[in-house]
C-alpha cells in the first residue's frame, strides 16, 4: 500500500499505449518507471519487492473502460487477469490521485479525462466510496450505486 506522495520518479513516466518499443520488466526482472509490467500494464512506481505498482493497460477491458457501479468495479478489477496475474484490484485513493498527478492524465494512455474513476477507499461508515475526477484530479465521495470508470492496479 502506498502513501500520499510516495510515488517517486513521476517525471520518468513516459510509457504510452501507442509506444511501439517499450521496455518490459517481465523479461528482465528489473523494473523501472515506464516499463511494461509483468501483468501487461505500465509500471508507475518502483520500490522494494511488494511495493512496485503496475496499472492495467488502456484496453484492459476491451475497446472502452467499463462505466459501472462500485460493486461492479470491484468485481471487474479483482477478476481481471492481465498477464496471467490474479492480484489486480481497485486502486487506493492516494494511488489513484498519484496516478492522475504522475501521468498528467495522458502519459499512460486511455484515461477518460472527463470521467471519474473508482478507488477502493470508502467514507461515511464504509458506505460511500471515493472517486477521482480525471479532468482536474478532484476527489469526491459518491454513492456506490452511481457509475464511474475503473482501471485496475496491482502491487508486486
Amino acid at each position: 500500500m502506498l502513501l500520499a506522495g510516495s510515488l517517486t520518479g513521476c517525471e520518468g513516466v513516459v510509457a504510452r499505449e501507442s509506444a511501439g518499443t517499450e521496455s518490459t520488466c517481465s523479461t528482465t526482472g528489473t523494473c523501472t518507471v515506464g516499463d511494461r509490467g509483468p501483468g501487461g500494464g505500465w509500471i508507475i512506481h518502483v520500490g522494494p519487492p511488494g511495493s512496485n505498482l503496475e496499472v492495467a493497460p488502456q484496453a484492459w477491458a476491451g475497446a472502452t473502460e467499463p462505466l459501472v457501479t462500485w460493486a461492479a468495479a470491484k468485481t471487474a478489477a479483482t477478476t481481471y487477469a492481465g498477464g496471467g496475474k490474479a492480484d489486480w484490484r481497485l486502486p487506493e485513493l492516494l494511488e489513484l490521485v498519484d496516478l492522475y498527478n504522475c501521468t498528467f492524465k495522458d502519459t499512460i494512455g486511455g484515461f477518460d479525462n472527463s470521467s471519474f474513476y473508482w478507488s477502493s477507499h470508502v467514507r461515511r461508515g464504509n458506505q460511500d466510496p471515493m472517486v477521482v475526477g480525471f479532468a482536474k484530479g478532484t476527489q469526491m465521495v459518491w454513492r456506490a450505486t452511481d457509475k464511474a470508470n475503473v482501471r485496475p492496479v496491482r502491487t508486486f
